[in-house]
């Protein structure tokens, strides 16, 4: 099975970044999955806004931890497990609107990106956070969604972060061993800055 992995910087955690949203290479489109982990969920958001997410790797969606809505709260959230303590400081109202208003008057905003700047600059992050949501409800009510929570492998006495996407009990709940931690970086194929197969 090959996996694309949804494994952002933490820079993603700023409207300002938005903008530098890359291509995805044509190679990705052989994946049968996508895996996001930590700001994942947010970059797929994106990708899928901006269409440039191919069809086939969205038949199977596999989201590790909580997801990273686009609001400021959820990533302040996520910068604070990077171990930056003002995480929710760096990520508050004011700054995204400011920035989304920046972007807005430069004028060098890309046309699918100047709607979701349009609800950051007017602070409706509930907006955005719906949209987000109404994807994942989507993927969920048609089987594509599974999330799996980190859980403690006894074993190995190490927090495993991925999960085998099939769950036994059909509730699209995974279950996550140590075995299925992603091979080390140096092992990855990869194909374009921050996506990767395994």
């Amino acid at each position: 099975m090959v996996r694309l992995v949804l494994s952002p910087s933490r820079h993603l955690a700023q409207p300002r970044s938005w903008q530098n949203l890359a291509e995805l290479p044509q190679c990705l489109s052989e994946a049968d999955e996508v895996v996001c982990l930590g700001g994942g969920s947010l970059l797929l958001w994106l990708l899928v806004r901006a269409g440039r997410c191919p069809r086939r790797p969205m038949r199977n969606v596999v989201m590790h931890g909580p997801l990273v809505l686009p609001t400021p709260e959820s990533c302040g959230r996520w910068l604070s497990e990077f171990g930056e303590e003002d995480g929710a400081s760096t990520t508050t109202e004011s700054q995204w609107r400011e920035q989304a208003l920046l972007l807005g008057l430069n004028g060098g905003a890309e046309p699918w990106l100047r709607p979701i700047l349009q609800q950051v600059a007017m602070g409706r992050f509930d907006a955005l956070q719906d949209d987000m949501l109404r994807y994942v409800a989507r993927w969920s009510s048609s089987g594509r969604l599974t999330i799996c929570e980190p859980q403690l492998d006894a074993d190995f006495g190490a927090v495993a972060l991925c999960c085998d996407s099939d769950s036994e009990d059909g509730t699209g709940v995974g279950t996550c061993g140590i075995r299925d931690l992603p091979p080390p970086a140096d092992e990855l194929v990869g194909c374009g800055s921050g996506y990767y197969m395994w």
